[in-house]
């Protein structure tokens, strides 16, 4: 995850403290799930994937809404609106 990046990029949308809150639930998805948020699939399907694994590893609802509002986020600093050639499935 390029954490600098992700801040400059939200800096322009969010006040500094919901920016540290994003980049914390990205940060918490990230090692909960083991997986690397820059080549993820991060398409409508890979989303609905990572709610559900989110869900598996007993993430509460308001903590898994959370960090799915800030992965897409991450999502959008990535320039992605459907998977990329290479993206991998979230698992």
């Amino acid at each position: 995850m390029r954490q600098a990046e992700f801040r400059w990029f939200l800096a322009d949308r969010l006040g500094p403290r919901t920016a540290d809150n994003y980049v914390s639930n990205c940060n918490r998805v990230r090692k909960t799930l083991a997986l690397d948020l820059d080549t993820c699939d991060m398409s409508v399907i890979g989303l609905s994937n990572l709610r559900r694994q989110l869900e598996a590893a007993r993430v509460p609802p308001r903590s898994a809404n959370e960090c799915l509002s800030a992965i897409k986020a991450y999502a959008e600093f990535r320039g992605v609106a459907r998977p990329a050639p290479g993206d991998r499935p979230c698992s």
